[in-house]
C-alpha cells in the first residue's frame, strides 16, 4: 500500500530562523531574502524545532503570508512534515482510492461531519449497507529513537474527540483513529502520557471500548510526500 501526493508546484527549500506567536516563522529564501511565512501547526514541535535548520515551504499565493511552512529537516537523513492538513489528504486521498486495509470495507464516507457539539469527526465512513464508522485523523511530528508520540503539547481538543468516539462506539456504532507519522525513522506509535495523560487515559479507555487504532509512517522529499508503511501501536 502506498499513497502518494504531489507537490505542484514542488516546495521552496530555506532556513527555519525562528518560530513564534505560534503561527509565524521567519525562514531565509535561497537567495538570502528572510520573510514571515505561515506555521499552521498548533503544537509545540517538540523535537522537530531546532532552528536555524532547513525548511521545505509551500507557495500561498492567495494568503497575506507569501508561504506556507510544510516541513523541516530535523537531521542529515530525516525530514519532518509539520502542516497537519497534510495528513487528512492522505487519508482523504486513502479512502477514495480504497488502499487502506483496514477501511476497504467503506466505499462511502464524508469529510467534516459532526461528532459532538462543537466538535467535527474527520470522516464519516459507511459500507454498502449504511453501517457507520467515524474516523479521527491526527498528524504526528514528534519522534525519539524511532518511537513516535502524540501530541506534543497537551490537547483538549485532541481528548474530546477520542470521547465523542468513544460514544459512538458505546451507541454500536465503529470507530478509528489514525495517526498519520509525518516522518520516516519511525517503527512504532505510542501516545504521549507524559505530556498529556488526559489524552492516553481516553484512547487506552476507547481502545479498550473497541475503538480502532492505527499509526503509518511517512516519506516526504521536495516533490511529494507518501503514506506507509504501518508502524506498530503501543497503547
Amino acid at each position: 500500500m502506498q499513497v502518494i501526493m504531489e507537490f505542484n508546484p514542488p516546495l521552496v527549500a530555506g532556513t527555519l530562523q525562528r518560530r513564534y506567536q505560534r503561527f509565524l516563522a521567519d525562514v531565509t529564501l535561497a537567495d538570502g531574502h528572510t520573510c514571515t511565512v505561515h506555521c499552521s501547526n498548533t503544537g509545540s514541535l517538540r523535537t522537530v524545532l531546532a532552528p536555524p535548520q532547513p525548511a521545505w515551504l509551500s507557495p500561498t499565493p492567495h494568503n497575506t503570508l507569501p508561504y506556507r511552512l510544510l516541513a523541516l529537516g530535523n537531521n542529515a537523513d530525516t525530514w519532518v512534515g509539520v502542516y497537519p492538513a497534510l495528513a487528512n489528504t492522505l487519508i482523504a486521498e486513502a479512502l477514495a482510492t480504497q488502499t487502506l486495509a483496514p477501511f476497504q470495507a467503506y466505499p462511502q464516507w464524508r469529510a467534516e461531519v459532526e461528532l459532538l457539539p462543537g466538535h467535527r469527526a474527520d470522516f464519516l465512513l459507511q459500507t454498502a449497507t449504511g453501517q457507520p464508522h467515524w474516523l479521527e485523523v491526527k498528524s504526528v511530528s514528534m519522534a525519539t529513537a524511532g518511537v513516535a508520540q502524540f501530541p506534543d503539547s497537551v490537547s483538549t481538543r485532541a481528548t474530546k474527540h477520542l470521547v465523542g468516539l468513544h460514544h459512538k462506539l458505546q451507541a454500536g456504532e465503529g470507530a478509528s483513529v489514525v495517526f498519520v507519522v509525518q516522518r520516516a525513522d519511525c517503527h512504532t506509535f505510542r501516545p504521549a502520557a507524559a505530556l498529556d495523560p488526559a489524552f492516553a487515559a481516553a484512547l487506552q479507555a476507547a481502545q479498550a471500548a473497541g475503538l480502532g487504532v492505527y499509526a503509518y509512517g511517512c516519506h516526504l522529499t521536495q516533490k511529494g510526500i507518501a503514506l506507509g508503511p504501518r508502524l506498530q501501536v503501543n497503547i
